[in-house]
Formats: structure tokens, C-alpha cells, sequence
């Protein structure tokens, strides 16, 4: 039995769907977080374009099950 079954089957037998579910968003999906952003204007100045100057800052996490 694999690390996904294991888990998936220790939570359906407490009856915790929710926290399978948070586990599996958590650890075993892809995701993006913005860690910062620098070169946006302030708020009574911003406006919908895109400026030469925007620099971004990202995490990307992949799920451990990705080949490569």
C-alpha cells in the first residue's frame, strides 16, 4: 500500500473527509504562491497595464508523483 492509500484510508476510517482532502490539496497537488512584488504603482495611481518594471516573485510546488 502506497503513502496515498495509507493516508486515504486511515482518514475514511476516523471519518475525516475534510482533512483527507486538506492533506491531498496540501501535499499532493500542484500550487503557485506570489511571495512579492515590486514595481507596482500605489492605489490611486494603478491602472490595468502591465509596466516594463513589475518584478515578481513565485513559488511553484509540483506534486512528489511528477516524473521528470
Amino acid at each position: 500500500m502506497g503513502l496515498l492509500e495509507g493516508v486515504r484510508s486511515l482518514c475514511h476510517k476516523h471519518g475525516e473527509d475534510a482533512k483527507l482532502h486538506e492533506y491531498l490539496n496540501n501535499f499532493w497537488k500542484p500550487s503557485v504562491a506570489v511571495i512579492g512584488l515590486d514595481g507596482l504603482p500605489s492605489v490611486e495611481k494603478c491602472g490595468n497595464t502591465i509596466y516594463k518594471e513589475l518584478k515578481a516573485k513565485i513559488c511553484m510546488r509540483l506534486p512528489p508523483t511528477l516524473k521528470g
